[in-house]
């Protein structure tokens, strides 16, 4: 294997692992903001999901203008 296509290989994976982690960071959001509509407490929303008190603060933020 060339280091052109060690490197090629890299890249892709680094890639696919991205795409992994926005795949769970998006699951997560839309977890919290289904769990704020239910008038659950935002932080035991952050501490089940791994969001920052700060993202809760957003979503809710987001919820209560497209109500």
């Amino acid at each position: 294997m060339s280091l052109t296509e060690f490197y090629a290989e890299e890249v892709i994976r680094d890639f696919r692992e991205e795409g992994r982690e926005e795949g769970r960071s998006e699951k997560a959001i839309e977890t919290a903001k289904n769990l704020l509509k239910e008038n659950i407490s935002s932080e035991i929303i952050a501490r089940s999901t791994g969001l920052s008190l700060e993202k809760m603060l957003d979503l809710q933020k987001e919820l209560a203008v497209n109500k």
